[in-house]
């Protein structure tokens, strides 16, 4: 069911603005330090970056962290990984709304609390880049782990890491 590729990087670990992000063997990504205080601490999902999210059809991405400041941002990306701006709908805590002329998907609502289930509906073809981050800054984050999932359709289900045999379509 999760469609974004691992390795998610080309290290199993890496050390951003204070913060070390490590791949685990389930391929979750764990995070430890003391965040930087100028900007947020982030872990770039290399692999993602090759995704195309196919224009009218549902994605559901599933985010999991257990640090109420973690969250993921998708951001939009053209064939040659450059920011574009789309159209896009959204379903957010069972409320659907147009999106336009947007860049990216926070992973966390208008009050700042993370959005744990978010699905999108492109308007157009696009690529996306998905972003492991910290909304604190300088805050000591201690075995904060996140379970990152993108899947075809309109239901978040539990994690389960890429399989390469390719995900399955369930739009229900």
């Amino acid at each position: 069911r999760n469609i974004i590729k691992y390795p998610y990087y080309s290290k199993d670990h890496t050390e951003t603005r204070g913060v070390t992000f490590e791949v685990n063997e389930d391929k979750t990504i764990s995070a430890n330090g003391v965040a930087d205080t100028s900007l947020q601490p982030t872990f770039t999902l290399d692999s993602s970056k090759n995704i195309i999210l196919k224009a009218n059809q549902p994605y559901t991405y599933t985010h999991s962290c257990t640090d109420e400041t973690g969250f993921i941002t998708i951001w939009f990306r053209d064939a040659n990984k450059k920011g574009v701006y789309i159209d896009y709908d959204e379903i957010r805590d069972g409320v659907k709304k147009s999106v336009t002329n947007s860049n990216a998907i926070y992973g966390y609502d208008s009050n700042g609390t993370p959005s744990k289930v978010i699905t999108i509906i492109p308007k157009s073809d696009t690529y996306v880049q998905f972003d492991v981050r910290f909304k604190a800054k300088g805050q000591t984050i201690t075995n904060a782990l996140f379970k990152p999932m993108l899947e075809y359709g309109y239901v978040a289900h539990p994690y389960v890491p890429y399989y390469s045999g390719g995900a399955e379509y369930s739009y229900y």
